[in-house]
């Protein structure tokens, strides 16, 4: 019956249901399902009676029967003089509340109140009204009689229909004033139990006390109008200063002023005080308990039963007000007690939606009597509030968590290190560094374990928090790491697990790597990689000067900061290097690396190297290159014949180069051109190289070398040449 709903499939159910609970006096049943009957769509496209798969389960006319029927039954249950109607009619009132009520109308010249259009909710509360009627016999909705009208005051007659059946059991209408939550239930309850004066004189003051404290403002009122005359006890001075009612808590307020001792002797009554709803009572909490000592068990349990009424709160800003001034009393007059309050009072404290009750969590941490013992996901908890109040109150306990505590749980720092939590990362930066100088054993397990983090998936944040902590406040205690997980940090799509490989990398040996690999390292987009690779590169220093190719791609880095390492690395490490690591230096497109490769020519030129140097660097496109290296030969060559035969082979590839060169083919060609006009013997030597190269289709270097083979015939006609010098006669004019 509690699932059942009212769909075709399950009607018949539900009518049988409501008959047993009909003839079973089932108030709490009857009431549920003629609810639902009463909630039924009947409206337009809602009934088709010619249509099965179109029709309502209930048509209006039997839902207007079944709301009639409830009433009707009720007033059987009267007529009979049944005890069955007061607790069918109380099942029925209950069932309503606020809630249900509507916004009064008027239709034509009639008003309808907010309950109008409950029928049986009307019959039991105003079957006698001489404000109410019924608007007409078929329809189950009541409305204004006469010149009433919605909001005017409430007649002081009572209005239902049975009043000697309710007198006869003032027990019910007693339950209704404490349970209803519908303003004209209460307004019934109140009239009907001031009829019976005599029932309610003879209620205990527990009784009273508890509509007092967790009734409607309406049952507060009335239970406060009748206990006032009576002598105080400590039941109604608890519901008192629970109760919404500003009278009722100055008249409590002024009895336990004069009544100290007694009133400090209830836990309860005192946690009522120091967590009172008004600033008045909380001003007395401290007034009374300032300079006075609660024994031990009353201060203990008061100070549970007022953290019990605050967890108890709703989130609200009057709420959060509340428990924030209440938290000030409870720490200045129950701090004592406070001090050894259990760790899952306080998670229920840091998780309740009120800031205030956070931040209360924070400040019985920071006084607790084991503070340095307290369970570390409750700092986690703090600082992951969604209040800054709180998270604030987490950062100081951070601060004050001695470091040769921590230092005997890693896993607290590495948590968090790691956690998602900005403020709980930073929080701990300070307290990790200090761990990690005092205790380096323990600063480099927490870095081991933070490295392996970075493989893993981390919240957003997190690795660079991490890397962050390896350079500056772990970077003293790096862990040693194999080299294959540093490769494979390198290697990591993470930019963050990269730059800690790059912290990492100068631990490797200087065998450990390639030296092409090396040169990628030393080029690598991230700083801290780079920086890792040049301390491996001075390492292998021995090995660099084997290779010259890698000599160059150091130099020739994309990077300014690995150029500059590599330029000191080249003058201050390898000091002198080969010729074929000059040349691939000058052979980049750099000029600045040009330009370096060039000082290096100048600094380090051998007289065995220049035939390289001719060769390869005639090829250069840079024209500047080629007449320093050509320069350079016209100075090394001069006068020298033994040099000019050992350079020969050079002299002819270079001039033989097609399309390159030309500078240097020049300068080539004016050194011979010089050269072959000193000496026979140096004629000798050169007249090979004219003879080759002047079968070339080149204009540029084909005349300039007859021209030479010419001057050489003209004035060393012994040295054999491809030519003959015919001079032309002389000319003897016309005749």
């Amino acid at each position: 019956a509690r699932v059942a709903r009212l769909s075709n499939a399950e009607i018949a159910v539900v009518r049988t249901l409501f008959r047993m609970a009909e003839l079973r006096r089932d108030g709490e049943l009857y009431v549920q399902i003629a609810r639902r009957i009463d909630a039924v769509t009947t409206g337009a496209g809602a009934y088709s009676p010619t249509s099965p798969s179109h029709r309502a389960p209930m048509g209006p006319a039997t839902r207007g029967y079944f709301r009639r029927r409830v009433a009707r039954v009720l007033r059987r249950l009267a007529s009979a003089r049944s005890a069955d109607y007061v607790s069918m009619a109380s099942a029925v009132l209950l069932a309503y509340t606020d809630d249900d009520a509507e916004p009064p109308r008027q239709s034509w010249d009639h008003w309808y109140d907010r309950f109008a259009r409950y029928h049986a909710f009307n019959d039991i509360l105003y079957g006698r009204s001489p404000r109410y009627e019924r608007a007409h016999h078929y329809r189950a909705t009541w409305k204004c009689k006469g010149r009433y009208r919605p909001g005017d005051p409430t007649p002081a007659v009572r209005e239902e229909r049975y009043p000697q059946l309710w007198d006869a059991a003032p027990q019910a209408v007693w339950r209704l004033l404490g349970a209803a939550r519908a303003l004209p239930v209460l307004e019934f309850a109140v009239k009907a139990l001031r009829a019976n004066r005599a029932f309610v004189d003879a209620l205990p003051d527990d009784a009273l006390a508890g509509v007092l404290a967790t009734g409607h403002p309406v049952a507060q009122q009335f239970a406060f109008e009748m206990v006032r005359d009576r002598p105080m006890s400590i039941a109604l001075a608890r519901g008192a200063l629970a109760s919404d009612l500003v009278d009722a808590h100055d008249w409590v307020i002024r009895w336990i002023v004069a009544h100290v001792a007694e009133a400090l002797k209830d836990p309860e009554l005192v946690a009522l005080l120091v967590t009172g709803k008004t600033v008045a009572i909380r001003d007395a909490a401290v007034t009374l308990l300032r300079g006075r000592t609660l024994p031990d068990e009353v201060a203990r349990s008061a100070a549970i039963r007022s953290l019990s009424i605050l967890l108890g709160l709703r989130d609200s800003p009057e709420n959060n007000e509340r428990a924030s001034a209440a938290a000030g009393v409870l720490l200045r007059v129950l701090e004592a007690p406070l001090k050894e309050i259990g760790t899952e009072v306080l998670r229920d404290l840091i998780r309740h939606p009120l800031p205030a009750l956070g931040e209360l969590a924070g400040e019985l941490m920071l006084r607790h009597a084991r503070r340095d013992a307290l369970p570390g996901d409750l700092l986690e908890m703090l600082l992951a509030s969604p209040h800054a109040s709180v998270r604030l109150l987490g950062g100081r306990l951070l601060a004050l968590t001695p470091a040769e505590l921590i230092k005997d749980d890693p896993e607290a720092l590495v948590l968090f290190a790691t956690s998602a939590n900005a403020e709980l990362r930073e929080g701990t930066r300070t307290l990790l560094g200090e761990v990690a100088h005092r205790y380096p054993d323990v600063g480099r397990v927490v870095a081991a374990r933070l490295v392996e983090a970075l493989l893993g998936r981390q919240p957003e944040g997190t690795p660079a928090h991490i890397v962050s902590l390896l350079r500056a406040e772990l970077a003293h205690v790096l862990p040693v790491v194999a080299p294959g997980k540093i490769l494979k940090l390198i290697g990591a799509l993470s930019p963050h697990a990269r730059e800690a490989g790059g912290l990492l990398l100068p631990q490797l040996g200087p065998d450990d790597l390639g030296l092409d690999e090396l040169g990628r390292l030393a080029n690598h987009e991230i700083l801290a990689i780079r920086r890792g690779a040049w301390a491996l590169a001075v390492a292998a220093v021995h090995r660099f000067r084997v290779a010259p190719v890698a000599v160059a791609r150091l130099v020739d880095s994309p990077w300014e900061d690995t150029r500059r390492f590599a330029f000191a690395f080249v003058r201050e490490e390898l000091k002198t290097i080969t010729a074929d690591t000059i040349i691939a230096i000058c052979d980049s497109i750099r000029p600045e690396v040009q330009a370096f490769g060039k000082q290096l020519l100048l600094e380090q030129f051998q007289a065995g190297d220049a035939g390289t140097y001719l060769v390869k660097l005639a090829e250069h496109p840079s024209a500047n290159l080629q007449l320093l290296v050509s320069g350079m030969l016209e100075h090394h060559v001069a006068g020298n014949l033994d040099r000019i035969r050992v350079l020969a082979p050079y002299l002819v590839t270079v001039l033989s180069q097609v399309n390159r060169g030309r500078v240097a083919k020049e300068r080539v060609i004016a050194l011979l051109r010089r050269e072959a006009a000193v000496s026979v013997e140096a004629a000798t030597v050169i007249a090979p190289i004219l003879d080759r190269q002047s079968a070339t289709i080149a204009i540029t270097q084909k005349h300039p070398l007859i021209s030479t083979m010419v001057d050489v015939a003209t004035s060393f006609p012994t040295v054999p040449l491809p030519i003959a010098i015919v001079r032309p006669p002389p000319y003897e004019g016309e005749h």
